[in-house]
């Protein structure tokens, strides 16, 4: 016998973004369900997902007006100090936390622990209700709401589909929204390193002839992320070697700032592209995070644009809630997408131009990039604009991400 729920707002993906919606959401009395193909607990799994994220101070604020924070501070890594280099270039860029603020400019946690403080908080609220193993069969929109079948022979009925489903969203293409955008050729190799020497709370940023190459300090002082974005072909070749060769390829980079180096844990590899929704909402379903916007990890903005996506969401649909609306009302719907819309377009405009003009060995435009840094270094307008940039503070910011103090 088929099983039928009722919800306001029904969200498709489980991971990072679709479940700080999913918590936020029900944190303001919403009545959610969360549908997610995968079984949670293959998603707390060092093996599903090695990957850490840099978490802008406007991301984490944001989680702490949530009430995660203080369940993730523990884990977290402090970026005090951006330090960006061209190649072998003797010239370097320093971005120095207090030239603009007394609070670190971001921080670098491991995606386990955000989806464990993560999954954790959403079992527990009495206004969520999950389902996962499952997958969307069939979608029916109407005037008078969605209808969503699921492969667990259960029916689920609400006002608004969030599509928080990924590159590849399902959400998106049955709601026929098109999407822009191309692949890069380029692979992120990710993987964490040890190293002697400590990381003085310094991210790394080499750019290199096949793309960036990123140091990131983590909560350990002796321990770093390593995203090192490389052309395919090499991409494949180095995923070959020994484990000791990789260590050395990788030690190479670097240079002598960390020490001496070991791999700690599994490497993975992720392939990149650029890609944008035409549109942010059609009818009854509206898209969060990578189902509206993927972009290149050159500035560690990923998630962060996902999170401004999220707050904009939940004081929008806070407001429906507040004033008995319905949670698909248009002009809300229609105020999401120019909002951050606009907010990511610039910022995946202006991760493109850098990996482009960076990703390049060519004899002028290197002269050109170093000439750049040297100036860019000597105007501390240009480099408290490119800070806000890093802490995520630009343009106009959701309630949930603002903060007096910042």
């Amino acid at each position: 016998m088929k099983q039928s729920y009722n919800a306001e707002v029904i969200i498709v993906g489980g991971g990072l973004i679709g479940s700080v919606l999913a918590y936020g959401l029900s944190k303001r009395r919403i009545k959610t369900v969360l549908i997610e193909k995968q079984p949670l607990e293959n998603l707390i799994s060092q093996q599903y997902d090695n990957r850490t994220t840099a978490i802008a101070i406007t991301g984490q604020i944001a989680l702490k007006n949530l009430g995660l924070w203080d369940h993730l501070s523990s884990n977290a890594g402090a970026i005090r100090h951006i330090r960006v280099s061209d190649g072998s270039s003797p010239k370097f860029l320093h971005f120095k936390y207090n030239d603009i603020t007394d609070k670190p400019m971001g921080y670098i946690i491991e995606n386990i622990h955000l989806r464990k403080v993560l999954y954790k908080s959403i079992k527990e609220s009495n206004t969520l209700k999950i389902f996962n193993p499952a997958t969307i069969t069939e979608t029916k929109t109407s005037e008078s709401g969605v209808t969503i079948k699921l492969s667990n022979n259960k029916e689920v009925k609400g006002q608004l589909l969030v599509g928080a489903d990924g590159k590849s969203s399902i959400v998106r293409q049955q709601a026929g929204i098109n999407i822009s955008g191309w692949e890069y050729k380029q692979t992120a190799i990710i993987t964490t390193i040890q190293h002697s020497q400590p990381h003085n709370e310094i991210a790394y940023e080499h750019f290199l002839p096949s793309g960036p190459f990123a140091i990131l300090p983590m909560k350990d002082r002796n321990c770093s992320s390593i995203v090192w974005t490389e052309k395919n072909y090499l991409a494949d070749a180095f995923l070959e070697l020994s484990r000791n060769r990789l260590t050395q390829e990788i030690n190479n980079r670097i240079g002598p700032i960390t020490g001496s180096i070991s791999i700690e844990g599994p490497v993975h590899q992720y392939p990149l592209s650029f890609q944008i929704a035409s549109r942010y909402f059609k009818c009854r379903t509206v898209l969060a995070g990578d189902s509206a916007h993927s972009i290149h990890p050159i500035a560690g903005q990923g998630l962060n644009l996902g999170l401004r996506d999220v707050s904009a969401l939940i004081d929008i649909l806070t407001h429906c809630k507040r004033y008995g609306l319905d949670m698909s009302e248009r002009v809300g719907l229609s105020r999401y997408e120019q909002w951050r819309k606009t907010d990511n377009l610039m910022m995946a405009g202006m991760t493109d131009i850098l990996n482009r003009i960076f990703s390049n060995d060519m004899p002028t435009v290197r002269f050109a990039r170093n000439i750049g840094l040297g100036f860019l270094n000597k105007i501390p307008s240009l480099k408290k604009f490119f800070m806000l940039q890093a802490m995520g503070k630009s343009g106009r910011l959701p309630s949930l991400m603002n903060d007096d103090a910042l």
